[in-house]
């Protein structure tokens, strides 16, 4: 099951956040302790993971590929549900403009959610894409961008790893296999949160 090594995930990555918000008042006002997580809402994961988030105080911030009545003719009974009910607990909704190929809109989600992310978390199988905008796609999507991935690996007993460049530089990389890693525990996600404060941004200031 995931969704143990997720609970203790996201709350190690906001305890993490709200010690350096603790150790700099000055910087970061009372509604930054609240993290956000980002999410197209789309069935199994995606719902998991923002179920989670909430139960742990996240604000959600849902990004939709498509309109969300059009969006709703692609779940099941059950994922028609969770999409309804997490929708209406979104702290904000971004909807992003229709692609002519479905499959690119929910690519384009994909991106966007990454874009907007300061870690990306995938319960992945570690399998390449099975089509336009799969799993393997974003995650090497937000390496190429610097972005953190705490990969949970499904199905397994055991939490995965953290994929990302800024262990030993850029590097190239398809779909996460060869990028720097680290094994998940509460010491890690800590010194991950503070590198990404700490990290240079483009033009070679600190990253806000």
């Amino acid at each position: 099951m995931a969704r143990p090594w997720l609970s203790e995930v996201l709350r190690d990555l906001a305890d993490a956040a709200a010690e350096i918000a603790a150790s700099n008042p000055t910087l970061f006002g009372a509604s930054y302790t609240i993290p956000r997580f980002v999410s197209p809402l789309a069935e199994g994961a995606d719902q998991l993971g923002a179920t989670v988030a909430l139960e742990l105080g996240y604000r959600l911030h849902a990004i939709l590929p498509l309109p969300p009545e059009d969006y709703r003719t692609d779940f099941d009974s059950a994922g028609l549900a969770g999409f309804d009910a997490l929708l209406g607990r979104a702290d904000s909704v971004f909807q992003l403009t229709a692609q002519d190929d479905r499959s690119e809109s929910y690519a384009l989600a994909g991106r966007a959610t990454v874009e907007n992310s300061d870690v990306l978390i995938a319960l992945w199988d570690g399998e390449p894409a099975r089509g336009v905008g799969g799993t393997a796609e974003v995650v090497a999507h937000a390496l190429s961008n610097d972005i953190p991935v705490v990969h949970l690996t499904i199905p397994s007993d055991v939490p995965g790893c953290i994929l990302w460049n800024g262990y030993q530089g850029r590097c190239d990389t398809a779909n996460g296999n060869g990028a720097p890693s680290t094994p998940i525990d509460r010491a890690s996600l800590r010194n991950l949160v503070f590198a990404i404060f700490d990290r240079p941004s483009a033009n070679g200031d600190k990253a806000d």
